[in-house]
């Protein structure tokens, strides 16, 4: 290595060059159709101040090693206290109807069918449950912008019309501000056991 030039160099890995051009074209194009077509996935932080009802008695009780002890735990204990309320079924309960999440909207593609919560061409309005305990799913075809199937059945119906199934009764209210796709899947779940998924993926730490 020490006779090569920078000129031998060059005349030595210039064969190589087409390599490296289609290796990177290769790992864009990659990171473009990952990009295109990976779900995303959003993270959501914050900060809660909480109040200890006994830091006047603590301030009391300095100089007293055993009583400030028992302050802090009593402290500690209140904290985790309201970490277990901040992680409770019945708070994510009250956001589930709160959000309607209860609700799924899926735009179906060829390649990708993502949610579309709140960004959809409609919204699904229930007025009558079979069986409140019970998931389902209605698949929409839409034949046109106004008319659709529901679960492959051949009845048309329109926006704004009731109709029923053996889930239920229901209507689809229309979104004047989004353009209407072919197919999407509304998925239904008691509140349960959303509020159950949803306190599974909270973190709170002190």
């Amino acid at each position: 290595m020490e006779g090569l030039s920078v000129k031998d160099l060059f005349f030595k890995y210039i064969r190589f060059l087409p390599v490296f051009i289609l290796s990177l074209a290769a790992a864009l194009f990659g990171a473009y159709v990952y990009l295109r077509y990976a779900t995303p996935i959003y993270r959501a932080s914050g900060n809660i101040l909480i109040k200890n009802n006994q830091q006047g008695n603590s301030n009391q009780a300095v100089g007293d090693p055993k009583l400030n002890q028992l302050f802090l735990n009593q402290g500690a204990q209140s904290i985790q206290n309201e970490i277990e309320v901040l992680k409770s079924k019945p708070l994510m309960g009250r956001v589930v109807d709160s959000l309607h999440l209860q609700i799924s909207y899926v735009a179906v593609g060829k390649i990708k069918s993502p949610n579309i919560y709140k960004q959809g061409p409609f919204l699904l309005t229930i007025f009558e449950l079979t069986d409140s305990e019970r998931a389902f799913v209605l698949n929409i075809r839409f034949s046109n912008n106004n008319q659709f199937v529901v679960n492959g059945d051949k009845t048309h119906f329109e926006f704004g019309q009731l109709f029923k199934n053996r889930f239920g009764v229901f209507r689809l209210d229309r979104n004047p501000f989004v353009g209407v796709g072919k197919e999407y899947t509304v998925s239904w779940q008691p509140t349960a056991r959303v509020a159950a998924s949803l306190a599974g993926g909270i973190l709170v730490t002190p």
